[in-house]
């Protein structure tokens, strides 16, 4: 039986330092739908925690298309409808692609989720398991 998708995120401050990850169960779906819950999830949270200028990063290159009204996938989809009524709020953010390799924490945030017994985790602090993902992220991006 399939368990489903778990997808993760996190904040940095412009010094690539943590601010804030999450991690969430979203069920099964496409690889694309859960990369886009992410995204969701992520506009969401940083919207409760102030920053108004902010670079959105994934590796899916389908969903960077979607968000920049580049690509017609899934246009009647109540998420994409949901995600592009958060990027209109008065805030400047930029979509960019980034490879796999520097998504390393996004990836290890959602592997904490897995088997879990909870829905949904918030984490002040990185967790001890994707602290050297951070510095190789960073690195990886430049």
């Amino acid at each position: 039986m399939l368990k489903g998708n778990v997808v993760g995120g996190v904040l940095r401050d412009d010094c690539g330092e943590w601010v804030f990850g999450f991690s969430r169960k979203v069920g099964r779906c496409s690889v694309l739908l859960a990369e886009l819950w992410a995204i969701h999830d992520m506009l969401q949270h940083v919207w409760t925690l102030g920053p108004r200028k902010v670079l959105i990063e994934s590796d899916n290159v389908e969903a960077i298309r979607i968000l920049q009204y580049r690509s017609p996938a899934l246009p009647d989809h109540a998420l994409v409808f949901s995600i592009k009524e958060l990027t209109s709020r008065a805030w400047d953010l930029i979509f960019m692609h980034v490879p796999r390799s520097a998504n390393r924490v996004a990836d290890g945030l959602a592997c904490l989720g897995r088997g879990a017994s909870f829905d949904a985790w918030c984490f002040m602090d990185p967790p001890l398991e994707i602290v050297e993902a951070l510095s190789t992220d960073l690195h990886s991006a430049t």
